[in-house]
C-alpha cells in the first residue's frame, strides 16, 4: 500500500464508505496499528483501530481477519466493509515486513521467548477555519521512534538509535505519499464518515463519580474516580475547604473504556485536619454546573437506621428470652450446629467501643452434653446473657461491629536475589500481619497462636497457597514477556499485587486489587465493573489481557474465597484487632543550617491510625513540609515521627499532640528547650578555676606569690569567655592582659593587648 501512497490510506479504507457529504466543525480521524512479532496470549499479532474525534468506529485485527464497524448508522454496508477486509488484510502484510525491517536494523530475534512491537499512529485533522493539518508517529518495542514532519516531508528521528533508520525509511518508503494521504485522502474520507456518525460525535454522556481514600506509608491518599463519560475533555481537581485546590503530584491521563465513553482517576496526597473537608470538582460539557462530590471520612447515615432496629430487635429478643426462661422451654429451642454455637469470643458493638464478653460456651443438646465447658458469667446477668450472645449467633459463627478487611500482598522476583525470597505472601486482617508463606520456607507459617484452632482449615490454605504461587508466576512471566524484559542475574524484575476484600458495617462487601511491575502501578480491578483498568496508557495490552484471562477468576476469588477466609480467621483475631495499645512519646530538637527542627517520635501504639501533630502556644498548629510516614515494629506495633521546622521566639512555647483510640483524651507532651550549651562553657570554667586555685596554694605555700597568677589568669579567662563579642560564631575575642613583668629586681607594668580568633564550641 505504501508504494501506491501510504500504508495509511490503505488502513483506513477499512471503514471507508463512499458517500458524499460535507460537515462543518472541527474534527480528527486517527488510526493506532500495532504489530507483535510472536503469538501473545489475548494480544492479536496485528491490529488496527479507528478513531472520529476520540471515539472508536472500526477495526481489524488478525485473530477476526475481517473489518468490523461499532456505529449501528455504518451495519448495513456490509459488502463495503467485505472489500474493505481485502485492504486491511493487504496492510497486515505490509506493516509485518516494517517490523522485520526494524528487527533485522537492530539485530532482533524471536528466540528465547523475545516480543517486539511496532507500532503506528496516524491522523488528519479538519479545523472550523478550513485549514487541515496531521501527524503520523512511529514507535518501536514501546518508544517513540520516528516522526513525520509535513512540512519538510521528511520522517524525523526522535532518539540518537533512530537517525541512521531514519534515512534508510525515507529512501525505502516514500514521505511525499504520507503529506498526500493528509491534506486529501483522509480529509475525504472524513467526510464520507461524518453524516453517519454525526449523532453520536453530537451525544454527551454524563460523568459518574465515585470518591475514596488510601493509606500507605506515605500518608493518606483522596481518589476520585470520574468514568463513563463522553466527550472526552473534562476537568478533575480536589478543592479543600470549598476554595483552596490541591495539585495532584502525578498528572491525571484521560483513558478508553470498551464501549467509548471515558475515564479518569486523580489523586491528591492530604493530612487530615480536624474540620477540613475535601470535594471533587468536576467540569464537563454534559454538566450544566460544576458537580460537587463531597468526601466525607465516616458515612455513618447507615448508623441511624441499623442502631434504632438492633436496639428494638435485642429488646425484642431479651423479653422472649425472660419468657423462655420462666417457661422451663431452654433446650428445644436451641438447638443449633456446633459451628453456631461454640463461640470463642462475642463482640457486642456500643457506640464507638467494643465491649467484649469472655465466654466459653457449651453445646446445648436435648442430653445436655457435660462434656463440654459450661458458661462462667459475672455479675448477675448468667440468666439472660447467654440467650443474648445466641441472638448474634444466628446465621453465622460470631459478629463484628465495624469493618474488616483482609489483604494479600504478593512479591515475585524473576531471579534468585541474596537475602530475598524469589516469591512472598503476606497476609493481614485489619492492618494486622497474621500470616506469611514464601518459597523459602515452603509453607504457611501462622504468627497468631489462636489460629491454631483452625489446623483443619489450615492446610487447605496450603494447598490454595500453592496454586496462588503457581498463577503468579504465570502473570510475572506474561508480563516480562509482554514488555520484553530478560530475566537473569544482570536483570531481576519485580511483580506485585495488593488484594483485599472489604466486609462493611451494613453487611456488603468491596473488593479492590492493584497490580504493579517494576515498581511501577499498572492496573486495578474495579470491583463494580468487574474489569481491570490501566492506570497507564502503556498499560492498556495488560489490562486486556488480564480481562480476558482473569477478571472472571478474580471476581470468585474477591468475593468467595477472601470473604469466607475472613469470617474464619475475625473470631479467632477477635483479641488481637481489638486491643489497644496507648502510644510512647519523646519530643527533641536538633539544630541544621537551615535552622532549628522540633520532632515528636510516637511509638509503640496499636492500632494503626494515630493524629500527631505540633501546636505553636496552645492553639496554633505547625504543618510539617515533609509527609510523615507511619511504619510497623517487629512487635505489631506502629511508629511515626513528625518534624517541623521552627524559629525560637521569646516566650513561644511547642507542644506534641497525640490522638490515638487508646487515649481517653489528647496526649500533650510539651517541648522544653534544654539548653545545654551554657554547661559546655561553665563547667570549663569550674574546672580552670579549680585547678587554678589549687595551683595558686600550692604555690602560695612555696612562697612563689601564686596570687599574683591566679589573679592574672583568672582575668583573662573572665574577658575570653564572657565578652561581648564572644555571641557569635567564630567571633574574635579581644581582652587585655595586664600583668607584672618581674626585671631583676625592678616590677613594670605592662598591658598587652591581645586579639584571637577562636571558635564557638557550644553545643545546642
Amino acid at each position: 500500500m505504501d508504494n501506491k501512497g501510504t500504508v495509511c490510506a490503505a488502513v483506513l479504507l477499512v471503514l471507508q464508505f463512499y458517500l458524499p457529504a460535507v460537515y462543518c466543525g472541527s474534527h480528527t480521524l486517527h488510526y493506532h496499528i500495532t504489530v507483535v512479532s510472536a503469538p501473545t496470549p489475548g494480544v492479536p499479532q496485528y491490529s488496527i483501530i479507528m478513531y472520529v474525534d476520540g471515539v472508536q468506529y472500526g477495526r481489524y485485527n488478525s485473530d477476526i481477519r475481517q473489518a468490523q464497524s461499532f456505529s449501528p448508522s455504518l451495519n448495513h454496508l456490509s459488502e463495503h466493509l467485505e472489500m474493505q477486509t481485502k485492504f486491511a488484510q493487504t496492510s497486515e502484510v505490509w506493516q509485518r515486513h516494517k517490523l522485520n525491517f526494524l528487527m533485522g536494523v537492530f539485530n532482533k530475534t524471536k528466540s528465547n521467548g523475545n516480543i517486539h512491537i511496532y507500532q503506528r499512529k496516524c491522523a488528519c485533522e479538519l479545523h472550523d477555519d478550513g485549514t487541515i493539518g496531521g501527524y503520523q508517529e512511529i514507535a518501536f518495542d514501546g518508544k517513540d521512534f520516528l516522526v513525520f514532519d509535513k512540512e519538510k516531508v521528511v520522517y524525523v528521528p526522535v532518539t540518537h538509535e533512530a537517525v541512521m533508520v531514519s534515512h534508510l525509511w525515507n529512501k525505502r518508503y516514500d514521505p511525499t505519499s504520507s503529506k498526500k494521504y493528509m491534506e486529501t485522502d483522509c480529509i475525504q474520507h472524513m467526510e464520507m464518515y461524518l453524516p453517519y456518525i454525526s449523532t453520536d460525535l453530537e451525544k454527551k454522556v454524563p460523568p459518574k463519580v465515585k470518591v475514596s481514600s488510601s493509606e500507605s506509608e506515605s500518608g493518606t491518599k483522596l481518589h476520585c474516580r470520574v468514568y463513563g463519560f463522553y466527550p472526552r475533555d473534562v476537568e478533575v481537581k480536589w478543592i479543600k475547604n470549598g476554595r483552596d485546590e490541591i495539585h495532584s503530584e502525578e498528572a491525571a491521563q484521560i483513558l478508553p473504556n470498551p464501549d467509548g465513553t471515558y475515564q479518569i482517576r486523580v489523586s491528591v496526597g492530604v493530612t487530615p485536619e480536624g474540620g477540613a473537608t475535601y470535594s471533587c470538582h468536576i467540569d464537563h460539557s454534559s454538566l450544566e454546573k460544576t458537580l460537587v462530590v463531597p468526601f466525607e471520612y465516616n458515612n455513618r447515615s447507615i448508623l441511624y437506621i441499623i442502631i434504632p432496629i438492633c436496639a428494638a430487635l435485642l429488646l425484642l429478643m431479651i423479653g422472649l428470652g425472660l419468657f423462655l426462661f420462666k417457661k422451663g422451654k431452654k433446650g428445644s429451642l436451641f438447638l443449633f450446629s456446633a459451628q453456631q454455637l461454640c463461640l470463642r469470643r462475642l463482640l457486642l458493638s456500643h457506640w464507638r467501643d467494643h465491649v467484649t464478653l469472655p465466654n466459653q460456651w457449651k453445646r446445648l443438646t436435648h442430653k445436655n452434653e457435660t462434656n463440654i465447658p459450661l458458661c462462667e458469667y459475672n455479675g448477675n446477668m448468667a440468666g439472660i446473657l447467654p440467650l443474648v450472645c445466641l441472638i448474634f449467633s444466628l446465621g453465622t459463627s460470631v459478629v463484628y461491629s465495624g469493618s474488616h478487611t483482609l489483604r494479600f500482598h504478593v512479591t515475585k522476583l524473576t531471579a534468585p536475589y541474596p537475602g530475598f525470597p524469589d516469591y512472598m505472601l503476606l497476609a493481614y486482617v485489619d492492618d494486622l500481619r497474621f500470616a506469611r508463606y514464601n518459597n523459602e520456607l515452603n509453607r504457611c507459617e501462622f504468627w497468631i497462636p489462636a489460629l491454631g484452632a483452625l489446623n483443619e482449615r489450615i492446610t487447605k490454605q496450603k494447598n490454595y497457597t500453592h496454586n496462588f504461587k503457581i498463577s503468579h508466576h504465570q502473570k510475572t512471566k506474561l508480563l516480562t514477556d509482554l514488555y520484553n524484559k530478560t530475566s537473569g542475574k544482570d536483570a531481576i524484575h519485580v511483580y506485585q499485587t495488593k488484594s483485599a476484600c472489604v466486609m462493611h458495617e451494613d453487611g456488603t462487601i468491596s473488593a479492590y486489587q492493584e497490580v504493579a511491575f517494576n515498581g511501577k502501578e499498572l492496573i486495578a480491578y474495579d470491583y463494580q465493573m468487574g474489569t481491570f483498568i490501566p492506570t497507564t496508557p502503556e498499560a492498556q495490552v495488560a489490562a486486556q489481557v488480564w480481562n480476558e484471562d482473569y477478571a472472571k477468576i478474580e471476581k470468585v476469588f474477591l468475593e468467595n474465597f477472601c470473604t469466607h477466609r475472613l469470617s474464619w480467621y475475625l473470631p479467632a483475631l477477635a483479641s488481637h484487632l481489638e486491643k489497644l495499645v496507648p502510644p510512647k512519646v519523646k519530643v527533641s530538637i536538633s539544630e541544621s543550617d537551615s535552622g532549628a527542627e522540633l520532632h515528636c517520635r510516637v511509638y509503640g501504639f496499636y492500632p494503626r491510625d494515630v493524629e500527631v501533630k505540633w501546636i505553636k502556644n496552645g492553639r496554633d498548629e505547625i504543618h510539617s513540609e515533609e509527609a510523615a510516614q507511619i511504619l510497623p515494629n517487629p512487635d505489631g506495633t506502629y511508629q511515626i515521627r513528625v518534624s517541623v521546622g521552627v524559629t525560637p521566639e521569646g516566650g513561644a512555647t511547642y507542644s506534641c499532640h497525640v490522638e490515638h483510640s487508646s487515649l481517653e483524651k489528647t496526649l500533650v507532651v510539651p517541648f522544653e528547650y534544654n539548653n545545654r550549651s551554657i554547661l559546655y562553657i561553665i563547667i570549663p570554667i569550674c574546672g580552670a578555676l579549680l585547678l587554678m586555685i589549687g595551683l595558686g596554694l600550692f604555690l602560695f605555700k612555696k612562697g612563689k606569690k601564686g596570687m599574683f597568677f591566679i589573679l592574672k589568669y583568672l582575668y583573662i579567662e573572665y574577658k575570653t569567655q564572657f565578652s561581648p563579642e564572644s555571641h557569635s560564631n567564630g567571633a574574635a575575642y579581644s581582652y587585655t592582659w595586664v600583668g607584672q613583668r618581674h626585671v631583676g629586681d625592678r616590677s613594670q607594668e605592662e598591658t598587652d593587648q591581645r586579639h584571637w580568633q577562636v571558635s564557638n564550641r557550644s553545643e545546642t
